[in-house]
């Protein structure tokens, strides 16, 4: 009996090799590249499907340590702008343009985890292993 993964395989080898002979905006490649996405899904859930649970608990808390990693670059309010508010300096103007391009500089990054975080999340896996008697 083959396996799903190497059918898998199989199907997006073809479609590379397919998309290497078409135009890359043809309707033709377009429906493939959309295929070769389904596909790649497919294989992440089938992967994912037979990973143990403490794997995948520690990656979604590597994950979200990085995630934590990346807020902890931005810069909170100074004692100023709790106490005084904007008077006639804004005292939050630098930090909060600091703050915007190290969100600007990590987008894509953020973006990337928590689709994972979404996916390791729904393969049933919980923060905390859980303990199994003995």
């Amino acid at each position: 009996m083959p396996d799903p993964i190497d059918e898998l395989l199989t199907e997006i080898l073809s479609i590379s090799t397919q998309l290497r002979s078409l135009e890359p905006d043809s309707a033709e490649a377009i429906r493939l590249d959309e295929r070769k996405e389904e596909l790649r899904d497919l294989a992440k859930q089938t992967a994912d499907a037979g990973r143990h649970p403490e794997s995948v608990a520690t990656q979604i808390e590597s994950l979200e340590q990085r995630l934590a990693q990346i807020n902890g670059m931005l810069i909170t309010q100074g004692f100023a702008e709790r106490r005084q508010g904007k008077v006639i300096q804004d005292p939050g103007a630098y930090s909060h343009n600091i703050n915007k391009a190290i969100e600007a500089d990590h987008a894509a990054e953020v973006e990337s985890i928590n689709k994972q975080l979404a996916r390791l999340k729904a393969i049933g896996a919980t923060d905390q292993p859980e303990d199994t008697p003995i």
